[in-house]
């Protein structure tokens, strides 16, 4: 049985609610806002994390998940998937 790591560090491309933040920041995870949606400053800060929150601001690519080292959950809020590269998320 495969289990999934516990998420300690979560990117935020563009900032979330504070009333989002707050439920992460309670269930002690690391939350790191990133300065600029643009995926030249997003993707160095995709190292370590283990999860992304996006919103509709930026088209998360396959170039991009390549940069995680540990990266397990991609989560969009709003509806959709338009902004994910979803057969690379599966791979």
């Amino acid at each position: 049985m495969t289990t999934t790591p516990k998420v300690k560090k979560v990117l935020l491309p563009q900032p979330l609610e504070q009333e989002a933040v707050s439920v992460l920041e309670s269930a002690k995870v690391e939350v790191v806002l990133a300065p600029d949606k643009k995926p030249e400053i997003v993707a160095p800060l995709l190292k370590d994390a283990q999860a992304v929150i996006l919103r509709t601001g930026i088209f998360f690519s396959r170039k991009l998940m390549d940069r995680a080292d540990d990266l397990w959950l991609i989560a969009r809020t709003g509806a959709g998937v338009d902004n994910v590269d979803v057969p690379a998320a599966t791979d």
